[in-house]
């Protein structure tokens, strides 16, 4: 069985956006690590995508039978949503927030021209 080197060559370029440069200082375990996880990823996406287009078809089939969500539909999304975590974790609330004169008036000093 031949590799065909030049084909996962610009494989790793392409997906992880790469130069050709930067492929060839990878260490040689880092590039075979790369080249190998290339489909792990992909399969992974596309597994996403199936749930996701699976659960808007059934989702879209029970709305019209008079359901307002489905099951599935609920499902991925809160698979999704977890998987997501939170993205900001705000303690209180910033519209509550009093100005800081001091830290104000450290930033004007550090913007002002050097004289």
């Amino acid at each position: 069985m031949a590799i065909d080197f030049g084909f996962i060559f610009c494989q790793i370029m392409h997906f992880y956006s790469m130069s050709y440069e930067c492929v060839l200082k990878l260490p040689i375990r880092i590039f075979w690590l790369l080249s190998k996880n290339i489909q792990r990823i992909q399969a992974r996406n596309d597994l996403r995508h199936l749930n996701v287009s699976t659960a808007a078809t059934f989702g879209a089939a029970a709305f019209m039978s008079g359901n307002s969500k489905s099951t599935l539909t609920k499902d991925v999304t809160d698979q999704l949503l977890a998987e997501r975590g939170d993205v900001v974790k705000v303690k209180s609330n910033p519209l509550e927030a009093k100005l800081d004169r001091d830290g104000l008036e450290m930033l004007r000093r550090l913007s002002a021209p050097r004289q």
